[in-house]
């Protein structure tokens, strides 16, 4: 299937025609449902591989091949989504990239889920761990402490008008086989917060608009909410 096969994208990346989102590492089409009946509104996904928006086709989901570190479009979506791609995108300056690039893409907000890295320091010195948090694929586990850097970073120059980190569901958990001894457990973190995703929700340009978001996307428990403060509009 050729990149541009279909209406949705002009040469450069941006957007032929207002579409509500744009689901990059969309895969078969699994996470591109997911955002669908999220955001309500029509959109398309986007993946590396050819085999995954050909399932898409197939299942009825529109899609394009591309490749999320060399998208160029501007204010493409609504909405801009990646859901599970960015801990299997590359090191850290592939991170960077991929989340700015996806700001830049979006007219109102970014919303970004993947497993929730942060507990597992404190998870393993208690002798447990989450085995989907070490699979081969994964090459870099943005934590929130991630997001806050970057994101201090770009909010002036990417119009960054608010952010909201969520905790959602419950992870599942496995002995790491190496339990602490029981005289220093009493000084071991607690295991509260072992969810199993981070949901990220980036406001751009407009906190109203970023406020709509929140009512699309919030779940589970807040962890984090920043707004533009008025003077800073």
């Amino acid at each position: 299937m050729n990149a541009l096969a279909t209406p949705h994208l002009r040469p450069d990346g941006s957007s032929q025609n207002e579409v509500e989102f744009i689901d990059f590492g969309c895969g078969s089409g699994k996470s591109l449902s997911f955002v669908r009946g999220l955001t309500g509104g029509d959109g398309f996904g986007i993946d590396i591989s050819e085999q995954a928006v050909a399932e898409c086709w197939e299942a009825g989901l529109p899609a394009e091949v591309g490749d999320l570190l060399s998208y160029t479009g501007r204010n493409a979506a609504a909405a801009v989504s990646a859901i599970d791609l960015l801990p299997e995108i590359g090191e850290r300056a592939d991170f960077d990239q991929a989340v700015s690039r996806m700001i830049l893409a979006a007219r109102n907000y970014v919303l970004i889920q993947h497993n929730f890295f942060d507990a597992d320091s404190a998870l393993a010195l208690q002798g447990k761990y989450a085995p989907s948090h070490f699979g081969k694929r994964l090459r870099f586990k943005p934590t929130m402490a991630d997001y806050l850097a970057l994101l201090s970073r770009l909010a002036a120059s990417h119009s960054v008008c608010g952010v909201a980190m969520f905790g959602v569901g419950e992870a599942k958990l496995a002995p790491l086989g190496m339990e602490p001894a029981p005289a220093d457990s009493a000084e071991l973190p607690p295991s509260a917060g072992a969810y199993r995703n981070l949901r990220v929700v980036i406001g751009r340009k407009e906190v109203t608009r970023f406020r709509a978001a929140l009512r699309r996307a919030r779940a589970g428990q807040t962890l984090f909410l920043w707004e533009r403060p008025a003077q800073a509009a």
